[in-house]
């Protein structure tokens, strides 16, 4: 009967030592901003991205907050604590965020600065005066492949000068809509097939600065 007692106990120690690691790991990882690994998912917030996750005993919330999605400006953080965390805890958080951008405090930070588009068929090109938000935001999102044999019947080349790199930009259009499209990085000859949601959203960007 003892042996069965220090059995149990043994067992429920090791338990409880498996759960304050798990908490410590992802302790850890909220701290970094990145998402837990020993939590299942609870809930998706239509918010922007945000998803909260529930552990053993504690709770989750990676914040993905849309302030301002064609600038690109997103509350992001990555929240831990009980089960009696609730998502609208932090709101103080995310109004001081959009409070900033109303003032024009807030200057979102690029990668991409769309310079110039060229039409191929036509060879005109125009030079694009303002940097767009809604392009960097876009391009960056897009996971590029190595190919350097990737060909296509492209209608555009975009220069980005940040990058000192153009992108050679087609699609496929029919009379229902956009079916889709492919952007290739002449610069390192990576490509991306994109789907008709992101090359609609790049056709309109290109579209309404050719009309200028």
């Amino acid at each position: 009967m003892k042996r069965f007692f220090k059995c149990i106990f043994v067992l429920l120690f090791l338990a409880v030592c498996a759960l304050g690691i798990f908490f410590i790991i992802d302790y850890s990882r909220a701290s970094e901003g990145k998402a837990p690994i020993f939590c299942l998912q609870d809930e998706a917030v239509n918010d922007g991205g945000t998803v909260i996750y529930k552990g053993a005993f504690y709770k989750v919330i990676d914040y993905h907050k849309t302030i301002n999605y064609s600038k690109n400006i997103f509350y992001d953080d990555v929240k831990i604590g009980n089960y009696g965390m609730k998502y609208e805890d932090y709101e103080s958080e995310w109004n001081k965020l959009i409070e900033k951008y109303k003032e024009n405090e807030y200057t979102p930070v690029t990668t991409e600065t769309l310079s110039s588009i060229k039409d191929i068929k036509t060879g005109a090109t125009i030079e694009v005066t303002e940097s767009s938000a809604e392009f960097d935001a876009l391009i960056n999102k897009i996971e590029f492949k190595s190919d350097a044999v990737v060909d296509g019947m492209f209608q555009y080349e975009l220069f980005v000068s940040s990058k000192n790199s153009t992108y050679a930009f087609g699609y496929v259009e029919d009379a229902e809509g956009i079916k889709g499209g492919l952007i290739k990085n002449i610069s390192d000859l990576s490509y991306s097939e994109l789907d008709a949601e992101t090359t609609n959203t790049l056709v309109q960007i290109i579209k309404a600065n050719l009309k200028e």
